[in-house]
């Protein structure tokens, strides 16, 4: 968990492009890049008054998930590329556009661990641990 402070250190941190969304809380949801792109400023983003209530973010290898949580904010910031491909699935949801005649699907892989089970004898299976977001899929003609 992190406070305030130490997530506007975070965010200031990341200078890669990303694709995803920022969701203010003082906002609908109108941040949404449907394409990799720099992150607007931390002081873009707020008011004095406003936080980050969730973000989703992804640079085709890091993805990072930020959430809200009472007075503190919840960061996952994994790579994909830490995961074996067999512990990895991938689904994919429809997404909303601010993008005018843009249809999009949200990209989730859902990251699986070996763990012992003891309904199975204690064997190890595969549970999942993770989910991820991977960006976004641009989908149909779009007109």
């Amino acid at each position: 968990m992190k406070t305030k402070k130490e997530l506007k250190e975070f965010y200031e941190g990341l200078k890669e492009e990303f694709e995803g969304y920022i969701q203010m809380s003082d906002e609908k949801l109108n941040k949404i890049f449907t394409t990799k792109q720099s992150l607007p400023s931390w002081n873009t983003l707020h008011n004095g008054k406003n936080f980050i209530l969730e973000a989703c973010l992804f640079d085709a290898d890091r993805s990072i998930t930020i959430r809200q949580v009472n007075d503190k904010f919840a960061v996952i910031d994994e790579k994909l590329s830490d995961f074996k491909d067999e512990h990895k699935t991938q689904e994919q949801f429809l997404a909303k556009s601010i993008e005018k005649n843009i249809n999009l699907k949200a990209k989730i892989t859902q990251i699986w661990e070996e763990k012992e089970d003891e309904y199975c004898l204690n064997i190890k299976v595969l549970k999942p641990t993770l989910q991820l977001f991977s960006g976004f899929e641009i989908v149909g003609d779009n007109k």
